[in-house]
């Protein structure tokens, strides 16, 4: 059954709007916001469970919505059909063939006991801005990353700004969360070789081996990594060959990433 909202007042819109802005109330109801057909695809691909769905009847019927993201929508438990101004309210992308759908968080996390000695992690330590991160998940897709460890993590994962940004990516690579300490702790214990981006003693990131178990590891674009990563491995750094010195966090993971796989296609 598919109801359908019109008034700004209703309690349903404020809730969605609550959701997207608050974490406390997304941890407390137990779901997230998901927006675009594409992420709804790929979240309902990575067996994660919509629970409530929107979208504008005005510009896109139930069909074509079914079609485009891989399930009948009308086996949600509840399907809203809004005005097109409330959808525009709600929606970042207003206008176009778009919906809403509200999930519920996964009951079960990756966890750091079944990485494999020989893959490729990258650790993002204290990561402080949403759409970095979900830039991040999005290159971590493109070059095949093994798993995104979240060490210490300041953003929830299923911020709205993440799933936006990673262009659904948060669904399709698995993401571990942990502190550096149990991090490391495992790296060692499988014998994963430690390549962190202090500037004391590094080498340039084209001359590391990054062909055996490797995990990469940044932090903070304002501090750096925690000192609990120092003398725990081979320190790299990214030549700067031109007039700055520095690269925002996404763009200098996208370089550390990308190396590793131009390494080990060869």
């Amino acid at each position: 059954m598919i109801r359908e909202i019109s008034s700004f007042q209703n309690d349903w819109v404020k809730r969605v709007k609550l959701l997207q802005e608050k974490n406390r109330a997304r941890k407390k109801e137990g779901v997230f916001i998901v927006e675009g057909l594409n992420e709804i695809r790929l979240c309902i691909a990575g067996g994660y469970q919509i629970v409530e769905f929107g979208f504008c009847s005005d510009i896109v019927s139930v069909e074509i919505l079914s079609q485009k993201i891989g399930a009948n929508v009308l086996d949600f438990n509840r399907v809203y059909s809004l005005s097109g101004a409330i959808f525009d309210s709600l929606a970042y992308r207003g206008g176009v063939e778009n919906a809403i759908a509200l999930v519920a968080y996964p009951n079960r996390k990756n966890s750091l006991d079944d990485i494999d000695s020989e893959g490729l992690y990258f650790v993002a330590e204290a990561v402080e801005k949403p759409g970095n991160l979900g830039a991040i998940l999005r290159t971590a897709d493109a070059s095949n990353i093994s798993a995104l460890i979240v060490c210490d993590e300041l953003v929830d994962i299923f911020h709205p700004n993440v799933i936006r940004n990673s262009l659904g990516c948060v669904f399709t690579v698995p993401i571990i969360l942990c502190s550096s300490e149990k991090a490391i702790e495992v790296f060692n214990q499988k014998k994963i070789c430690i390549f962190s981006t202090f500037m004391e003693e590094s080498i340039s990131v084209f001359d590391a081996n990054l062909t055996g178990g490797v995990a990469l590891v940044v932090g903070t674009e304002h501090q750096g990594l925690s000192d609990i990563w120092r003398r725990m491995g081979q320190n790299i750094n990214i030549p700067m060959l031109g007039q700055v010195d520095s690269l925002n966090v996404s763009v200098a993971s996208a370089v550390l990433m990308y190396e590793a796989t131009r390494q080990r296609l060869n």
